[in-house]
């Protein structure tokens, strides 16, 4: 059986999961350090031997059987109600149990480990090369269908939702395709929305130490447009670094800070950055603002919440 191959999309620039930096106009900055670095373990070559502790290949196995290399699409498939589908991840995916084996990602992968998990679907987030080849070789000999995006914007996100409806292990379930489309009519909406002209402009920062700020043509930018804000960096695009002075000098409305932690988990700022921005500031742990997928309606009511939380933001 060949697998089943659905076509990448490379518009748009941004967030792309473990691995990737915001690029901005002087340099790329590292929102997580940790995703600069490979992952714990070596990496292999393929091998199919008993002898190297990976089962033979088997047609009889699960086709709903799901290995993500993404987190973004751990969270997606977990917000559509199949993440116990999912029997392989990476280090970095928050959103399944840390019971499943991290087989690796983009960076690097355990090729041991991939098969080891016995998948019958891989979902792949990635960069601008496209899926690799060796990867693409490997499901073409194991019969798995394979579903590969390039997740920037909001349409992306959309277009991979389309595709994991008609694929395991969305498809035949019926709760997960009534979820499916239930986000799509909230990412529609979040598309639709233009802020305006008196929404505050908002500075949008996703690293403190250095400061890093989501500008125009992101995916950031499109979920603070949806939450009221007006992107306090017009005329600049893509994710920047900023100096205190600079951040002064901009004098924004409103200054919120996304922090790659759980909701409801406590923040603290440095004194210098407050101070940088007129004291009108709110940090908003949000994890799912940080993945570009189905989850983006939660970030952007976090993002909405950190605006009216600072007096005269959005009300």
């Amino acid at each position: 059986m060949r697998p089943v191959r659905f076509p990448a999309n490379t518009s748009g620039s941004g967030p792309k999961g473990p691995g990737w930096a915001f690029r901005g106009e002087r340099a790329t900055i590292p929102v997580v350090a940790a995703v600069l670095l490979a992952i714990g373990c070596e990496a292999r070559e393929p091998s199919s031997s008993a002898g190297g502790g990976v089962p033979p290949h088997s047609s009889a196995v699960d086709g709903k059987r799901t290995v993500s290399l993404s987190p973004a699409i751990s969270a997606t498939l977990a917000d559509l109600g199949v993440g116990a589908a999912v029997v392989g991840r990476t280090p970095w995916c928050w959103a399944v149990p840390d019971e499943v084996p991290a087989v690796g990602s983009l960076l690097e992968i355990d090729y041991e480990r991939l098969l080891a998990a016995r998948p019958g679907v891989l979902l792949v987030q990635h960069g601008v090369a496209g899926l690799d080849p060796e990867l693409e070789r490997l499901a073409l000999e194991r019969g798995w269908a394979v579903g590969a995006w390039r997740l920037d914007r909001l349409a992306d996100v959309d277009a991979m939702l389309v595709a994991l409806g008609g694929m395991p292990p969305v498809a035949g379930d019926a709760e997960a395709n009534r979820r499916l489309a239930a986000r799509r009519a909230e990412i529609a909406a979040i598309l639709a929305v233009r802020p305006a002209e008196t929404a505050p402009r908002t500075l949008l920062l996703v690293s403190t130490d250095p400061p890093s700020a989501a500008a125009r043509g992101t995916y950031l930018d499109e979920l603070l447009m949806a939450a009221g804000g007006r992107n306090a960096l017009a005329g600049r695009e893509g994710y920047i670094g900023l100096s205190l002075e600079e951040i002064a000098a901009l004098a924004p409305d409103a200054t919120v800070v996304l922090r790659d932690e759980p909701a409801g988990r406590e923040v603290a700022l440095p004194a210098p950055l407050v101070d940088a921005s007129g004291g009108r500031i709110a940090a908003v742990a949000c994890r799912e603002a940080f993945v570009p997928a189905s989850v983006a309606p939660v970030a952007v009511e976090a993002i909405r919440s950190g605006l009216r939380s600072i007096d005269g933001g959005v009300r």
